[in-house]
């Protein structure tokens, strides 16, 4: 049995920007790498209950 009841977010972390996923709903979303978009993406957190996040650089 598969526990699909938690939702994760994955982070790519960009110079300019940031990139995220979650799962398993699908849902993305692209912020600019700065305060603003930093507020933006608490909310879109808080908004889709995220209960884990993972961060990968690129580059």
């Amino acid at each position: 049995m598969t526990d699909n009841s938690m939702i994760c977010a994955g982070i790519d972390v960009g110079k300019s920007h940031l990139d995220i996923a979650l799962h398993p709903s699908r849902a993305r979303l692209r912020v600019t790498y700065d305060a603003a978009g930093l507020k933006a993406l608490d909310a879109f957190l808080q908004e889709h209950d995220v209960s884990r996040i993972g961060f990968e650089a690129s580059g």
